[in-house]
């Protein structure tokens, strides 16, 4: 009776075993369907914080300014989302003159890896010429009403386009830069979603790009890390002889050193307006008291062992209302490291510049 029970017993169990799917047949079978399954990122669905270079328009300028940020991943993205989503979101710049280099609304609708290069799809927005058909509008009316001469029309409408252009410039930039600068061995694709279509590739004419780089289409390739559009100490010296020679004295205040060593603050606009219109407008190569700055060259630039200061060479041209020319060669303009970009020594340009009283 005992051993029919034994019996009993383990016929029962091996029909339990059956049933619960745990031969070693069956569980040999499941191992190899897991094998073919897509490999798990071993952080997915963790939140985690990483540290990035993040990079940011200085102000109107066609120059990117890198700030460090720690980023929170979140557990259903990657780190290169976190970033395209924080460039995005417009996070407050940490320094002045500096800021978002998106047009508000603009969306990452899909970032997709395939080998090393990343596929980043913007919105529509990216792409909104609202500003450029503004001042056509305007200087049509403007035109018609014979206000503005013919070559004043074309004057305006392709400054619109330039600035358009640098505006989706900038914003291509940031995001390549961004990523490679976290992950240098991946490229990076940059589409748009047009109105009722499909994300497509840009064509460089959409982006003001003449020199496509040995391109042989005409639309946009991955893009690797871009160093010549870094605000760097020389690319600050450009602006401000750029904006000098134009007359745009507003453009520059913010590129000056707040405080100076040795001399203090740097003045309020209205004075530091008064001193350089005595100087002039730079043009690119001279200045002089009481002269328009009728050209300039920027060469090379040396930072301090510290990195707290730079130096950049400099050749500025002034001429006066009588055609007087002067011309300061190879002068070095002095900077500081403020705010994470360096700024022009107030005094010490005016110094270089013979101007300081």
């Amino acid at each position: 009776m005992r051993s029919r029970r034994k019996r009993n017993f383990a016929a029962l169990l091996a029909m339990l075993l059956l049933l619960c799917g745990c031969t070693s047949l069956k569980s040999i079978q499941e191992d190899s369907v897991r094998e073919d399954l897509p490999q798990i990122d071993p952080e997915a669905g963790t939140t985690r914080t990483i540290t990035a270079t993040l990079y940011y328009r200085l102000s109107s300028e066609p120059y990117l300014v890198a700030i460090r940020h720690s980023l929170t991943v979140r557990s259903n993205e990657s780190a290169e989302d976190a970033i395209v989503r924080t460039l995005l979101s417009g996070v407050p710049p940490l320094a002045e003159n500096v800021s978002n280099a998106f047009a508000d609304c603009t969306e990452a609708l899909e970032i997709a890896r395939d080998g090393s290069i990343l596929y980043v799809t913007l919105s529509e927005e990216y792409l909104d010429d609202s500003a450029l058909r503004e001042v056509k509008e305007e200087s049509s009316q403007l035109l018609a009403r014979e206000e503005i001469t013919e070559a004043e029309y074309n004057a305006r409408i392709a400054a619109a386009k330039e600035a358009l252009y640098a505006d989706r410039r900038a914003g291509l930039y940031a995001i390549v830069n961004s990523i490679t600068a976290y992950a240098p061995e991946i490229r990076v694709m940059l589409l748009v979603n047009r109105k009722g279509t499909a994300a497509e590739r840009l064509r460089y004419d959409e982006l003001g790009i003449e020199d496509m780089g040995g391109a042989v289409s005409s639309l946009l390739e991955p893009m690797e890390f871009q160093e010549d559009v870094l605000a760097t100490p020389a690319s600050i010296v450009e602006c401000i002889l750029r904006h000098m020679k134009a007359g745009e004295l507003d453009e520059i205040y913010g590129l000056f050193a707040e405080m100076e060593s040795g001399e203090g603050q740097k003045p309020a606009y209205a004075e530091f307006e008064a001193a350089l219109n005595a100087v002039g407008r730079v043009t690119d190569y001279a200045f002089s008291r009481r002269q328009v700055v009728t050209d300039y060259a920027v060469y090379d630039y040396t930072v301090g062992q510290n990195a707290n200061y730079a130096s950049v060479e400099a050749e500025i041209e002034l001429t006066d209302g009588e055609s007087h020319a002067r011309r300061i060669i190879r002068t070095r303009l002095q900077l500081k490291n403020e705010g994470e970009i360096y700024r022009v020594g107030y005094y010490a340009f005016l110094d270089a510049l013979g101007e300081k009283a």
